[in-house]
């Protein structure tokens, strides 16, 4: 659903939902079936168009997992073996923003931000055997497979010369840590971006040149 306040404000809200089929999986020599995965997703948010050319949207959504499925990896035997199960549910949720205004002299300046998290409540089934029978966790766990959270910064600049597009970009991302297994024992720890490109641009041809920094 959309509400036009005006011809350059707007709000909209959807529903999504969508799915994993069940399947039976054969690993490590045992045949054994999984349920479907089942999500709903809400979303909620905000398009603008302000005043001398800045644009802001916002939105803020939330996720419903059912049967979450999870593929993980486990040592036995000094093996390691794939495995698939149902983990049970989860539910993820999270804001974003972003913003972006043109400056004098060709410039442009954006910005943006999100905040992500999820978890799996009380009485979750997290399979750590290799006969995948079940053992029931007793508290919240974190399923974020997403990172905790972006933020990222852009300025650029645009000039025409002679026939030619002159310009340049430089944008810093950061991103926060994310989990990678319910059980919190990997994760991928908080890093950011550099990005330095520019390009000059003729008729169709363009020449780009791009240096990448990552801490």
């Amino acid at each position: 659903m959309q509400y036009k306040f005006s011809p350059t404000l707007n709000a909209y809200a959807t529903i999504a939902r969508g799915f994993t089929p069940a399947d039976e999986i054969e690993e490590n020599f045992v045949v054994h079936p999984y349920r479907p995965e089942i999500a709903t997703n809400y979303e909620m948010g905000l398009k603008s168009l302000l005043e001398h050319g800045v644009q802001l949207n916002a939105a803020i959504f939330y996720t419903n997992y059912a049967d979450r499925l999870y593929l993980f990896q486990q040592l036995a035997e000094k093996q390691i073996i794939d495995l698939t199960t149902n983990v049970g549910p989860s539910k993820n949720y999270g804001v974003e923003f972003d913003v972006s205004a043109p400056l004098p002299d060709g410039f442009k300046v954006s910005a943006g931000m999100g905040y992500h998290s999820s978890g799996m409540g009380r009485g979750a089934k997290l399979h750590r055997s290799s006969d995948f029978s079940a053992n029931q966790y007793q508290g919240p766990v974190r399923c974020n497979f997403a990172p905790a959270y972006t933020a990222n910064t852009t300025l650029e600049w645009k000039h025409g010369f002679g026939g030619y597009e002159l310009g340049w970009r430089a944008t810093t991302s950061f991103v926060g840590r994310s989990y990678w297994d319910p059980q919190d024992a990997a994760y991928q720890r908080a890093y950011h971006l550099v990005n330095l490109s520019s390009w000059v641009e003729r008729w169709h041809l363009e020449t780009v040149g791009r240096l990448v920094h990552k801490s």
